[in-house]
């Protein structure tokens, strides 16, 4: 899950991704990723409810685990762009972007719904 934070405040969700990992690096990546609706939303809140709390002024990646009852565990977080995101099809603009946005004072951009899933492989 990806959020973009303005200083202000205001807050825009990047569709919700899946990563495979082998060797603990990001080798495949799809975004959306293919989950209900309804848990796409209990991610994108939680991430912004983060981000937030931590003040963020810029994007914020939080990495989550979907347990066998549904709950959502937060694996980790980082402040920056995560690989998971790196050709992710986010829109009129990028994780890098939104991060100079964010931290110039602009607004982030809305990601427009609707947009094409993307599949990405990564060697070794």
């Amino acid at each position: 899950m990806l959020v973009a934070r303005a200083p202000g405040g205001a807050t825009v969700d990047h569709p919700v991704a899946q990563t495979v990992r082998v060797g603990g690096r990001v080798v495949a990546s799809a975004t959306p990723a293919p989950v209900p609706p309804q848990l796409a939303r209990k991610a994108q809140r939680l991430a912004a409810f983060y981000a937030g709390r931590l003040a963020l002024e810029g994007i914020l990646a939080v990495e989550l685990f979907v347990l066998d009852d549904g709950r959502l565990v937060v694996n980790e977080m980082v402040p920056g762009p995560h690989p998971a995101f790196d050709d992710a099809p986010l829109g009129t603009v990028d994780q890098y972007a939104q991060l100079v946005r964010a931290v110039t004072g602009h607004a982030p951009r809305t990601v427009p719904p609707g947009r094409r899933a993307a599949r990405r492989m990564r060697a070794g």
